[in-house]
């Protein structure tokens, strides 16, 4: 049987210098994803990563079913370009549903049992929030990081993505018709790539749901603070780029 015929849900996970962290992931996909009833594939995105995280990921493979691991450089952005990663991702992925998360494992892949309900209504989109009534969170952001957060996702609001309260938590499904038309469309190369999906999904009259998920603020996290002023700078962009701007809806055929 062909491939993308029998893979329901690909993963994508973007990784940038995750050694320490890599490991317990992938085992938290094997112990998830052998336990299925569908087939499923997970594709790491080694993105300009200088250590050995594609080593670690390459021992899983033939534990973890359809593992592949891409090896992006990029020459004119260096360090973390997570939005180039995950669109290269997404590129390569056959499932007939598409998830992209964090190396880290803030977000359980089992979370994704909330998602197919979602599906089944009708949405082309469903995302994890840490913001929503039925979040749980295990660990906490320190206060100043709450408070950029929150102060971001007003802004987010208020200029492009009115309604939808966590824009940035790395835990994203899209159909494939969906998934196709965010990552042809989208440019943003860093953090406001989550910003910058959903913006297109919108303007393209994509149905998005969001739903609260369990998440736990990870020790070393690879957010540092000056990741929020260009997450701003980008949201600007955003905003200039797509204002007043309609995706057909035949597009995503």
């Amino acid at each position: 049987m062909d491939l993308e015929k029998k893979i329901r849900l690909s993963v994508v996970i973007p990784a940038y210098n995750e050694a320490s962290r890599i490991e317990e992931t992938l085992r938290s996909l094997h112990s998830y994803l052998t336990g299925v009833s569908y087939d499923s594939e997970v594709i790491i995105v080694l993105n300009n990563c200088s250590d050995k995280t594609g080593y670690i990921a390459s021992e899983w493979k033939g534990k973890i079913p359809h593992l592949s691991i891409l090896d992006i450089r990029t020459n004119d952005h260096i360090g973390n370009t997570k939005g180039y990663a995950i669109r290269h991702g997404l590129s390569r992925a056959l499932g007939e549903y598409h998830l992209f998360m964090d190396a880290d494992n803030a977000t359980d892949i089992s979370e994704i049992e909330k998602v197919w309900p979602e599906f089944e209504k009708g949405f082309d989109v469903v995302i994890g929030s840490r913001y929503t009534k039925d979040a749980d969170i295990k660990i906490r952001q320190k206060f100043f990081r709450r408070l950029l957060s929150r102060l971001g996702n007003f802004l987010i609001r208020v200029l492009v993505l009115p309604g939808i309260k966590d824009t940035q938590c790395g835990f994203k499904a899209f159909t494939k018709k969906a998934s196709r038309i965010v990552f042809t469309h989208a440019k943003v190369y860093g953090w406001g790539a989550d910003i910058e999906m959903l913006v297109i999904a919108k303007r393209a009259h994509m149905k998005i749901k969001e739903i609260g998920i369990v998440w736990e603020d990870k020790v070393r996290s690879m957010v540092k603070a000056i990741s929020f002023v260009y997450t701003f700078i980008e949201l600007w962009n955003i905003f200039l780029r797509w204002k007043g701007v309609t995706i057909r809806t035949d597009e995503k055929k």
